[in-house]
């Protein structure tokens, strides 16, 4: 509610089992937030009433309070007893019951996400925030205790509340007595209710007991401390849901925290940046010792944390995020489709396509969708040996008849590419090609799975890794790609969902009564990560087992495979001929050791038990003895799983019932929808600014000499004096050694070397930087830069041997070593750049057809804008005519022109400008201008 107050919407607040709550539906109420509100009958009606009247109504939960399956992992209900049980687990169903009434669900995780969405579909996330007060309190209690009174006293703190984080603290028990037994200066706080260990006795005098208190006064017992330990039982559902309130409480009182490696905590800390993450007892006592025996770095991680969580977590900025997901689910059918009046051309450049090929069939489902939506698709075909097509007519048919019609335009790759504003690489072959092209607006990457892992170590392997690192913004199937590959490489990535053809696969089970039980392999031999070694070894020991009574079936591959037992080999199927088979099988062998495929929803879609290899590549998709059954990627276990689901029937059909549920609302039209959607908005939030006008306004170049190298402990900063708006760019000189260092870059960029917070902060990959070259660190445009003085510094969290190093020139004293300033200045370029989305007002003579030299930023649209765009357009083509100039500013400008005409796309319909057009006399123009504006433009804020 403060999130929506503090940014300027008016909130109204109201007890759930207040009768009054009808009255509110009839005083200009644009949206009704339930917060953990239980089933009731009253409740259901004013659900009722408020869709009668068009009210979104969205629910809004930051805990795990809403599925009973999860409620053992809380070691809370361990406390209750039997009355208080069963209320709890009503009040589950009561919560489960509103969810699914609701129009779309707020949760704070990501994995409430997951585990909501069977309940409510309609799903966004806004993470936790820190109150406006706690802050408030918490920046008084940091001027108060400025100086900490013995230094040689290092104190611990975990503030676990109430007893129900018993189990948690086992996480870090062992490595926190180690420590005490070690260190003989470190005494331990513990805040709240807390049983501990026996084997704590001995530190009985080091160890200070504090009450639990009310969160206001929780930042004094915080501030009282040197670290913060914040544990959470590792593998369990419950912790899983929780968010990183933990972390943001310690972090804006400056203590660094140690936290257990849970979703929550990875999402908040940088890895000995603003804290620590840990996943096991020597881990643990590693980062405990580090903490303990350094105050310098006890107090840069706190300032980092701090510096996080006043950008990242107050309630100003994710208030913002707050409001834009609200939209987002108030408005679902518009929140996966930028209603544009504007069509896209898009070039596809595709390996060759094969019979069977499944990875093909899902790249030309996305380009059906697009065609379908009214954009050109061009669709270049790699040559090949395998693929005789003499022409792009039979290349067509060839596509139209082994896979399905899409509408493309098919050619040769030997044909000139069109222009097009989006060109998409679909495998590391073509990624190369599509980054050499020039006559694209953005480069994309659809990318299905890790390529590397389909080599050994070899040129293909590397050739490969390295398509990740080229600049192409990456767009993956499936959660897993997108974290492995932008957490390794820095690529600018996005996933879409899988998805399942259920007009064609969602059918009702044949029933196979008195039929032997039927187990299908998917046994492509010629795909080494389909593992179909491990899976015929397996199933020659459950032919052995189990002989006539069973019937094995093996697809997808070559016919002529030599199978050591007896089967069947169908070969490779088409679409109807594998649904036929599909919903006639009892158990699915599917094996994928990288990305999960399609395949197992598939089948799932079917009602068929899935068996594949457990692995992060199944995350969100499948879960082990839920909707599928996981096997490590050995003969021997998954053998066992097979005979696990052979002789045990109810839970076979179990598995095909919850893998039916799981699968029979997903769609391709939905991830169709996606990766639109991600097409659009990347190519929307291109810096315009920078294409137009890349101005660099500062520049010291000359490379002189290199600085000792960058290491934990060193850093090296500079001032500059910027004299025009929108600084959105620095370079820095870099060089490696010519090594392949380990650790993290990290620029900061503040008023001055005095100022606490960093105006932006920005990390990148050592591994990834080349040798002697210059390092771009963009940031959005700091819109009243001009004439003021600025700070940036960087680190290398990197080891002696392992950082990198800048280079200085002997001009100026601009230098600073460690914040001291010194002679020299830093090899640096910095950039002006305006921002988007803009469009160019110039100021035209009608009379003379002159130019004036007179650019304007505008930031509103007005409705006879676009015809003085189109008439500009013709009076400077005029004058391009008449004066036979060669100025490439004024062409640049002509064919922005062009592009701007062409791609300006309105959101008439979307809700912020209905909320706009609602609201606008009452919240006043200044708030829209500032804030809903933002909103319709898709500005992030």
């Amino acid at each position: 509610m403060e999130q929506l107050q503090i940014n300027g919407i008016e909130a109204i607040e109201s007890y759930f089992d207040d009768f009054n709550i009808f009255i509110m539906l009839n005083s200009n109420i644009d949206i009704v937030i339930m917060h953990r509100v239980p089933h009731t009958e009253m409740i259901e009606k004013f659900i009722t009433k408020a869709r009668k009247e068009s009210i979104p109504i969205i629910y809004d939960v930051d805990d795990l309070i809403y599925d009973k399956n999860y409620a053992k992992y809380s070691d809370g209900i361990n406390y209750l007893d039997n009355t208080e049980k069963k209320l709890y687990f009503e009040g589950i169903e009561r919560y489960q019951k509103t969810i699914k009434l609701c129009d779309g669900v707020i949760v704070s995780t990501d994995f409430l996400s997951e585990t909501i969405s069977k309940y409510n579909d309609n799903v966004a996330i806004n993470r936790n925030a820190i109150s406006k007060e706690l802050e408030e309190i918490s920046e008084k209690i940091n001027q108060q205790y400025k100086n900490k009174n013995n230094d040689l006293e290092v104190i611990i703190g975990y503030f676990s509340g109430t007893r129900t984080h018993n189990k948690d603290f086992l996480e870090v028990s062992t490595a926190l007595r180690l420590i005490l037994t070690k260190y003989e200066n470190v005494k331990f706080i513990i805040g709240g209710l807390l049983d501990l260990p026996e084997e704590f006795k001995e530190f009985d005098t080091r160890i200070i007991r504090l009450p639990l208190v009310d969160w206001r006064k929780l930042p004094e017992n915080i501030k009282k401390v040197d670290i913060n330990l914040a544990p959470l039982e590792q593998n369990n559902h419950f912790c899983k849901a929780k968010s990183e309130l933990k972390y943001f409480e310690a972090a804006i009182l400056k203590i660094p925290t140690i936290a257990s490696g849970v979703e929550a905590f990875e999402h908040a800390i940088r890895d000995g940046h603003n804290g620590f993450l840990a996943r096991d007892s020597k881990e643990w006592y590693k980062k405990l010792e580090t903490l303990i025996v350094n105050k310098d770095i006890r107090r840069d991680v706190g300032l980092n944390a701090y510096n996080d969580v006043k950008q990242n977590y107050s309630s100003k900025n994710r208030g913002v995020s707050y409001i834009e997901r609200l939209n987002k689910v108030a408005n679902k059918n518009n929140s996966k489709i930028v209603n544009t009046n504007t069509f896209l051309t898009v070039n596809f450049l595709i390996p060759p396509p094969f019979k069977g090929s499944g990875g093909h069939t899902t790249i030309l489902r996305m380009v059906k969708y697009l065609v379908d939506k009214g954009n050109k698709v061009n669709v270049y075909v790699q040559d090949s040996e395998n693929l005789n097509v003499s022409t792009n007519k039979v290349l067509k048919n060839f596509i139209d008849t082994n896979f399905f019609k899409t509408g493309a335009n098919y050619y040769k790759e030997t044909s000139n590419f069109v222009k097009s504003d989006i060109f998409i690489a679909t495998s590391w072959p073509t990624a190369y090609t599509v980054h050499s092209v020039n006559n694209t607006t953005e480069k994309f990457y659809f990318i299905q799975d890790f390529e590397p892992f389909f080599y050994a170590m070899s040129s293909e392997y590397k050739l490969a890794e390295n398509s990740y690192k080229l600049g192409l913004k990456g767009i993956t199937i499936g959660k897993w790609l997108t974290k492995k590959i932008s957490n390794n490489y820095g690529m600018d990535c996005d996933f879409i969902d899988f998805a399942v053809d259920n007009k064609l696969y969602l059918q009702n089970k044949q029933e196979r009564k008195d039929k032997p039980l039927r187990i299908i392999f998917y046994a492509r031999a010629t795909t080494p990560r389909r593992g179909v070694e491990l899976g015929l070894q397996a199933l020659e020991i459950i032919s052995r087992k189990y002989k006539n009574n069973i019937e094995i079936v093996l697809f997808g591959g070559d016919q002529s495979l030599d199978i050591p037992f007896k089967s069947k080999n169908l070969g490779v199927l088409k679409p109807v001929e594998l649904a036929e088979l599909y919903k006639n099988a009892d158990i699915a062998l599917v094996l994928s050791l990288t990305n999960c495929s399609l395949l197992p929803l598939e089948l799932m879609s079917s009602k068929c038990a899935v068996i594949d290899i457990e692995g992060d590549t199944v995350e969100g998709i499948m879960e082990n003895g839920k909707n599928a059954i996981l096997a490590k990627a050995d003969p021997l276990d998954i053998a066992n799983k097979i005979s696990l689901l052979i002789d045990n029937q109810q839970l076979r059909e179990k598995i095909q019932v919850n893998g039916y549920n799981f699968a029979k609302n997903l769609s391709w039209e939905d991830t169709g929808s996606q990766f639109e959607q991600i097409l659009i908005s990347k190519l929307m939030s291109l810096d315009v600014g920078q294409r137009i006008r890349n101005l660099k306004v500062l520049s010291e170049e000359q490379v002189k000499q290199p600085l000792p190298e960058l290491t934990y402990g060193i850093c090296y900063g500079q001032r500059i004096n910027i004299k025009e708006n929108y600084l959105s760019r620095i370079d820095l000189f870099v060089g490696t050694y010519g090594r392949m260092n380990k650790g993290k870059l990290i620029f900061h960029l503040k008023k001055s070397p005095n100022s606490i917070n960093d105006i932006v902060t920005i990390t990148k990959e050592i591994n990834l930087l080349k040798d002697n070259s210059w390092v771009p660190f963009e940031f959005d445009p700091i819109e009243n830069s001009a004439g003021e003085t600025y700070y940036y510094w960087v680190e290398c969290l990197a080891t002696s041997g392992s950082g990198i190093t800048l280079y200085i020139n002997e001009l100026g004293k601009e230098l600073y070593v460690n914040h001291v300033q010194q002679d020299g200045t830093l090899c640096y370029r910095a950039y002006c750049n305006l921002p988007s989305p803009f469009y160019y007002h110039n100021t035209v003579d009608l009379d003379s057809s002159n130019v004036l030299n007179e650019v304007v930023v505008s930031t509103d649209i007005e409705e006879d804008e676009y015809s003085e765009l189109s008439e500009l357009k013709c009076l400077l083509g005029k004058r391009l005519k008449t004066d036979k100039t060669n100025n490439s500013a004024i062409y640049e400008i002509s064919n922005r022109l062009t592009t701007i005409e062409e791609k300006l796309i309105l959101f008439e319909n979307s809700l912020p400008v209905m909320f706009y057009k609602k609201t606008k006399n009452k919240i006043g123009e200044s708030f829209i201008g500032r804030f809903i504006k933002k909103i319709i433009r898709g500005k992030n804020t």
